[in-house]
């Protein structure tokens, strides 16, 4: 009987019944609040453990802001990089490919890069970015791996827009190395 009345199942009355279905919205609102909080909670538990499962930071953020408490969750996934650093490509791409949200995967990928100096994805992330200092970041990232394909291309890129044909031939094939 205790399974039928909790938060979020439809409860059945049977047709004819004396009992009535509170419709109030004030009762449902409340029902519906402790629902939502019920599944934030279990939500952020699932991502202690797997802090890099992207479905799941997307379905907080969604039900999140929904409770209008978007900046709940900006704290929740800064807090969650700081524990664990390799949470920042799944954490960014919530933030800034499905919300819109620059400025805060801006600021994690800071927090992450001053955490991990020599992760050379993010500071390509970084890059994407901020364009304008695209060349500088693929820079910290082939110093942190000289060897990382992704920056050795997206630098070849920015170094062919900017009329500099030799070195980005130089780094293009530099990365064709990589990949033989």
């Amino acid at each position: 009987m205790q399974a039928c009345l909790s938060p979020g199942r439809p409860q059945h009355v049977p047709h004819g019944s004396n009992l009535q279905h509170n419709s109030s919205p004030r009762v449902h609102d409340e029902s519906s609040s402790a629902a939502q909080m019920q599944r934030r909670h279990a939500l952020r538990s699932h991502l202690s453990s797997r802090p890099d499962d992207g479905d799941t930071l997307r379905s907080l953020a969604e039900l999140e802001l929904g409770m209008g408490q978007g900046e709940h969750f900006v704290e929740f996934v800064r807090a969650l990089c700081c524990r664990r650093p390799w949470a920042w490509r799944s954490v960014c791409s919530v933030l800034y490919e499905s919300l819109g949200r620059r400025q805060d995967a801006l600021s994690i990928l800071f927090q992450v890069h001053q955490l991990t100096p020599n992760e050379p994805g993010v500071c390509c992330y970084l890059a994407e970015l901020q364009p304008k200092e695209a060349r500088h970041w693929y820079e910290q990232a082939l110093c942190a791996d000289p060897s990382f394909a992704p920056a050795l291309i997206a630098l070849a890129d920015v170094h062919r827009q900017g009329d500099s044909l030799d070195e980005a031939v130089r780094l293009y094939g530099l990365a064709h190395q990589q990949a033989a």
